[in-house]
């Protein structure tokens, strides 16, 4: 069952930002603290236009062996997996991502935004 999410106004909370960030699922689905370089990683792709912004609508459940985009591991079944369709150019494309991940993704999308804004 998938539902959809997103954040207010498009804000990640930035109470829960920090907790939120400093964690990265890992393929056996342990948690450890994010490393710089997978940040960095997305806020590279993201200004070099690899990778869009990080859109506000999602569908979230259980996950079912997709590769997350952002890190690049398998999203197990014990894991929350996160579906975001970007449309660009009229065509749609289904990208799959980590909770966590996904919370990075929005993070250095804002940042992004906020710095070129």
């Amino acid at each position: 069952m998938f539902f959809t999410c997103s954040w207010p106004d498009g804000e990640l909370p930035s109470s829960a930002s920090d907790r939120l960030l400093g964690l990265i699922a890992e393929e056996d689905g342990t948690m450890t603290q994010v490393t710089e370089s997978l940040r960095r990683s997305v806020r590279d792709r993201i200004e070099q236009e690899i990778l869009d912004p990080a859109p506000l609508e999602v569908w979230a459940g259980q996950g079912t062996g997709r590769t997350c985009i952002v890190c690049a591991t398998v999203i197990s079944p014990d894991q929350v997996e996160s579906e975001i369709v970007i449309r660009t150019n009229g065509i749609a494309v289904t990208l799959w991502v980590h909770l966590p991940c996904l919370n990075i993704w929005r993070w250095e999308s804002m940042t992004f935004a906020t710095r070129h804004s």
